[in-house]
């Protein structure tokens, strides 16, 4: 490892060793984007990881750990980012040696999950508390286990292992989690004068009868196995899916995260033709958070369909809203791509029933912005000297004279554009959000803005109209314009749009040629601008109630 200052390591670690790493490979995939976050794209790319599988957090006797400690004494990277506290140790002595050598070597620590950091007093004092509770959890799950024993033990119950000579073990007839039960066949037959129902063994001394008894012993053995190594990987435990593991059914088959995916290239697949890059964007987006949560909440890559249940939807909901920080209204899009993949899964058969159906969406008041005559008259004398500056502006004025949306500016050709019988220029085309048609006149400034640019290096090929930058970078160059124009909003090219339709309302236009400009599919979307006009014309009226009052009296009669 290259010595630099800049260098930050991941630690990870799993207490079992399953050979596939899930676990871990989530723990420095979240690292990684915390990194990305906080530091830089580069720091993360560079990120040094260290990993241990198969060890347990009560000691530091760990491989790579040791590496770790050995490259940070050699002072090789400047910060150690892990998962949780739990991954780097469960024991307080050990935790505390371990900060103290950290902050001598002047290396901060960093845990995600709790959101605590060494390079502050309160998130070293949190983080000593937080150890605390670590050990607490390890020692409390460990008694418990002793407690259960002791007590199996007191009651003359097997405990596990080769069944004692000259006692029987008890059949499994079912599986039994949370009160739940399945039941399952072990594959082994017997003359019902050969099996003892109270006792749940078969009766004899015949080498057939024991090897029964010992087939079943190694079968409730197994399913504890299997119980302790779901319990470690923090899955999902039932009945169901206790069995399944034992009969060697895995969480691939039908899984939460494996249909996504496919629905996710089912998308892929249909871009340009049934949805669009930016509807695409957003599958890619649910999937990224949909993993993410299942690792947050239960700390595991994938779960069955058949889990999916309300409570999960109410966690999902939260942890968009509160840990993402998402708006309301795009929780609402994201839960309702996710609603559409429990629906794709129930017509496979993968679920029997809808999770969502007392699931309610939060109600949201979309407030749309526009520009008053007032503001688009002060953008368009804004004296502005790059060439670009000036392009984007322009467009902005372009669409917001003809309603067309930033995509279809980007697509429009002049293919689009005729000339009707009564010899004006009108633009027709089909969205591409929607699909459904727009009619729009070309008015004096879209054709003047057009003629602007038809022989310059802002000229679009291949038919195309326009040479359009990337919105991204069309956003920030209106910040900019907005601030030179004096105006106290912040510009979007969606702005432009709503400007478009407001004005035509404002001014008498029927709300059924608006509809028809804007390319609506509903006149229901149409009158949402309607409001909004009323609303404006109210706040006109009280404004100007404001400034003459008091000033004249009526005449008396």
């Amino acid at each position: 490892m290259a010595k630099t200052a800049d260098t930050i390591a991941i630690y990870s670690r799993k207490s079992r060793y399953t050979g596939k790493g899930e676990s871990i490979g989530n723990q420095i995939d979240l690292c990684r984007e915390y990194i990305r976050t906080h530091y830089g794209d580069a720091a993360a790319e560079h990120a040094v990881v260290f990993e241990d599988e198969g060890f347990s957090g009560g000691n530091l006797n760990r491989p790579d750990f040791k590496k770790m400690m050995t490259a940070a004494k050699e002072r090789k990277f400047k910060a150690i980012v892990v998962y949780r506290l739990d991954r780097i140790s469960r024991n307080i002595s050990d935790f505390s040696s371990l900060i103290e050598e950290l902050g001598r070597l002047g290396i901060d620590f960093v845990s995600i999950r709790e959101s605590f950091d060494t390079s502050s007093p309160m998130g070293r004092a949190m983080m000593y508390i937080a150890s605390v509770f670590s050990q607490l959890e390890r020692e409390t799950i460990a008694e418990r286990i002793r407690d259960n024993m002791h007590e199996l033990a007191k009651t003359g119950r097997w405990l596990g292992g080769t069944t004692p000579t000259g006692y029987a073990s008890e059949s499994v007839k079912s599986i039994t989690v949370d009160g739940k039960s399945t039941a399952f066949s072990t594959g082994l037959e017997l003359r019902p004068e050969e099996w003892n129902a109270k006792e749940g063994a078969a009766t004899g001394n015949m080498t057939e009868a024991k090897e029964v008894n010992g087939r079943i012993a190694r079968c409730r053995s197994d399913l504890m196995k299997h119980y302790d190594m779901l319990l470690e990987n923090k899955s999902y435990v039932t009945a169901e899916t206790l069995k399944n593991a034992l009969q060697g059914f895995t969480l691939k088959q039908n899984t939460l995260m494996q249909e996504m995916a496919a629905l996710v290239e089912e998308k892929r697949l249909s871009l340009g033709i049934a949805i669009t890059a930016s509807t695409y964007r957003k599958y890619i987006t649910i999937h990224k958070h949909l993993k993410g949560f299942l690792y947050h909440k239960y700390e595991v890559s994938d779960i069955l369909f058949g889990q999916v249940d309300f409570a999960f939807l109410e966690a999902f909901n939260y942890y968009l809203k509160v840990c993402l920080q998402l708006s309301a209204c795009t929780v609402n899009n994201y839960m309702k791509i996710f609603h559409s993949l429990i629906m794709r899964a129930m017509n496979k058969g993968l679920v029997f029933q809808d999770p969502f159906f007392e699931y309610e969406y939060e109600q949201v008041t979309v407030r749309r912005k526009w520009l008053s005559v007032d503001e688009i008259k002060a953008m368009m004398k804004s004296e502005l000297k790059n060439p670009t500056e000036i392009f984007v502006r322009d467009m902005f004025i372009f669409s917001t004279f003809t309603g067309i949306s930033y995509a279809d500016l980007e697509n429009l050709t002049y293919d689009n554009i005729g000339r009707q019988e009564d010899g004006t220029l009108c633009v027709t085309l089909n969205r591409q959000k929607t699909g459904s048609l727009a009619f729009i006149p070309l008015t004096d400034i879209p054709l003047r803005i057009m003629k602007k640019y038809k022989d310059t290096p802002f000229a679009g090929t291949g038919g195309k109209v326009f040479k359009m930058c990337t919105l991204t970078n069309a956003d920030i160059l209106l910040k900019k314009i907005a601030k030179k124009a004096e105006i106290d909003k912040r510009l979007t090219y969606h702005m432009s749009r709503h400007s478009f339709a407001t004005l035509c309302l404002s001014m008498g236009v029927p709300i059924e040629t608006v509809s028809k400009m804007l390319g609506h599919q509903s006149i229901d979307t149409t009158r949402i601008y309607a409001k909004i006009t009323r609303t404006k014309l109210n706040e006109d009226m009280t404004s100007l109630a404001g400034r003459i009052k008091g000033r004249y009296r009526l005449a008396r009669q």
